[in-house]
């Protein structure tokens, strides 16, 4: 990175924008994430639609947090943003960040948002530049990178994967976008198992393997939603669909489906087969990893070998196997269920 771009500076900037934002009032959220705990202050209220529904079920009341990050947006404030961060010379239609040993700054020119984590004090920063323009794919995992940064200090790694568990542990189901990973998850909201997650959990692999919950939206096409009927009418953006995935919050109309942590027993491939019946065959780690890394990998920006070295060793403490998703959505169930008997 070049010298003329200075963290500590843009940092105070920032922090003096928001606190123009929210003329000395905040909207406080608190959540805890695989046990540590966040303070989301938001300007207004603008944002706290947008952000919070995905991630509802890991709020708690009022407590000392270790981190707190500030959100807020231009348009419902009136306070644009000070300055683009990035270096002269770098078009403001590029995505563009910034690295050192505790800081990180992500500008996403697609999407119109700036995320921002200093973790050796705590403190991180996310502005939009419209609430109310806010995209639904931001909406399904609000402040991805965010977490990734903060929790892999910590023993954790995001992972672009869904989970479902019983008592005896949960699956991770793994698998780049349209895999099957969504089907997975919501059809066993109908069956014994429980739900951790549709497209990104936390993974942590010692002592022992265990998965935590992270969002709890769902998005599917709208090809695949005709397959769960019960869903259609609890949809959040039903009037976009001819140009968005449907998208809805699990912990909104299934809360006693929601589990926040467990064991992972097995890792599961989905590979959609379309006839005959659903079934399970073991895989080489090797396969599952490969799968699983580089659909996360490609998902979160700046991502290395250190994430890559985690997902590691997350899948090769676990028998792997690939579910051949038949015909019947209602037999996937039965089937997750069977291979967690066997691991």
């Amino acid at each position: 990175m070049s010298n003329m771009f200075d963290a500590n500076a843009y940092f105070e900037e920032i922090a003096n924008a928001f606190e123009n934002a929210a003329r000395s009032r905040t909207h406080k959220r608190f959540l805890s994430l695989a046990a540590h705990r966040a303070q989301l202050n938001f300007a207004n209220d603008a944002l706290i639609p947008r952000v919070m529904p995905a991630l509802a079920h890991l709020e708690i009341p009022p407590t000392d947090a270790a981190l707190h990050l500030w959100l807020f947006d231009s348009a419902t404030t009136h306070v644009s943003l000070p300055r683009a961060p990035f270096q002269n010379g770098v078009p403001e239609r590029e995505g563009w960040q910034y690295a050192d040993e505790t800081r990180h700054i992500l500008w996403n020119p697609f999407f119109q948002t700036l995320t921002m984590l200093d973790a050796a004090r705590g403190v991180g920063y996310f502005w939009t530049k419209d609430a109310n323009d806010f995209s639904y794919h931001e909406a399904s995992f609000p402040l991805r990178n965010l977490w990734q940064w903060w929790l892999g200090g910590r023993g954790l790694q995001l992972a672009h994967a869904a989970a479902v568990c019983n008592e005896r542990g949960a699956a991770v189901i793994a698998g780049a976008s349209g895999a099957g990973k969504s089907t997975i998850a919501l059809a066993c909201l109908q069956s014994p198992l429980n739900y951790l997650g549709d497209d990104f959990v936390l993974l942590r692999a010692e002592p022992e393997p265990q998965v935590f919950s992270l969002f709890t939206s769902a998005k599917l096409h709208a090809d695949q939603l005709a397959r769960f009927p019960h869903l259609q009418h609890r949809v959040s953006n039903a009037a976009r669909l001819d140009s968005e995935k449907a998208l809805l919050f699990v912990n909104q109309h299934f809360p006693e489906k929601i589990r926040t942590h467990a064991i992972a027993r097995v890792l599961l491939l989905p590979r959609v087969v379309g006839a005959g019946e659903t079934r399970a065959r073991e895989i080489s780690a090797a396969r599952a990893l490969r799968e699983l890394a580089v659909s996360t990998l490609f998902l979160l920006h700046g991502a290395g070998k250190a994430e890559f070295d985690a997902l590691a060793n997350f899948a090769r403490r676990l028998p792997c196997y690939e579910l051949e998703l038949g015909a019947d959505v209602r037999d996937i169930p039965r089937v997750i269920e069977n291979v967690l008997e066997r691991g």
